[in-house]
């Protein structure tokens, strides 16, 4: 007998905890702690089920997925896309706008912190050091931004 094909909202949902996983900096091993330790009673997750449900290779029943959610912090209507091809989309450009707008706020911080250290040696009048400062957080956000985009795609 041939394996069933995982539906789309299977497939969805593996994505979308793929992502959420990843926006975290969290190794497929580390949420599979991190669920097992949340649960009561302990639902043992391991590396492997963690890939399974990714690959869209485990149907993840409600309780599961209400767990998955606690453990990643977002409310479980993320993880249940119901098969929705746009909602895969959607959680690729918020986890790009929660990326880009934290390393905005840490360049934003830095270049305080870089104009602050210029008007203390002196190097410049406010504008100048402002203006360069500026540019620095600009050019660096772009780079960052264009290493993320080759990340992704290459």
């Amino acid at each position: 007998m041939p394996a069933k094909r995982p539906d789309s909202e299977t497939i969805a949902l593996g994505r979308v905890v793929r992502e959420l996983r990843r926006a975290r900096g969290w190794s497929q091993a580390e949420l599979a702690e991190a669920i097992s330790a949340k649960t009561r009673p302990p639902w043992t997750v391991d590396q492997v089920m963690v890939a399974r449900i990714e690959r869209g290779a485990r149907v993840t029943p409600p309780r599961d997925r209400q767990a998955i959610a606690d453990t990643l912090g977002v409310d479980v209507a993320v993880l249940s896309v119901d098969g929705d091809p746009f909602a895969y989309s959607e959680m690729d450009a918020w986890r790009d706008r929660a990326t880009l707008d934290a390393a905005s706020d840490g360049l934003r911080r830095a270049a305080e912190a870089f104009a602050e250290c210029c008007a203390a040696f002196g190097e410049g009048d406010d504008k100048s050091i402002e203006r360069q400062a500026r540019k620095i957080v600009r050019d660096a956000v772009v780079t960052g931004w264009n290493r993320e985009m080759e990340r992704q795609n290459g």
